[in-house]
């Protein structure tokens, strides 16, 4: 991703283009929330649904002699 050439000019300050900048606002803008969301999601699922899904799926494994 930061080898793209839009990315690379952007990132050089000695360029005046806004082309670039932009992309990259975007860039940040866009991922750092969804990858707050992808985490956030996955921790609801692993301390939430997820003892819950294996207990129903296999059953309660502590009464077993």
């Amino acid at each position: 991703m930061l080898a793209v050439p839009q990315i690379e000019d952007a990132l050089d300050g000695k360029k005046n283009q806004t082309f670039g900048d932009e992309k990259w606002k975007w860039y940040i803008v866009l991922t750092l929330p969804l990858t707050g969301v992808a985490l956030i999601a996955y921790a609801i699922w692993e301390w939430g649904y997820k003892p819950r899904y294996l207990k129903n799926l296999f059953g309660d494994k502590e009464k077993e002699p």
